[in-house]
């Protein structure tokens, strides 16, 4: 269940972030692997903290 509410959340940030990237630059710049690893550590990260919610 902590997978799928990290993949849940992680989804919903990068729709915000290219949301965002869209009204700055007009384009989707898909070829930042930057991008990549950010959204690997927010899931990680999210994982973890769903795994051990009390």
């Amino acid at each position: 269940m902590a997978f799928l509410k990290a993949l849940i959340v992680s989804l919903a940030i990068s729709a915000v972030w290219y949301a965002y990237e869209w009204i700055q630059f007009k384009e989707f710049q898909w070829n930042r692997q930057c991008d990549n690893i950010v959204w690997i550590l927010y899931f990680g990260v999210l994982w973890y903290l769903f795994a051990h919610q009390a």
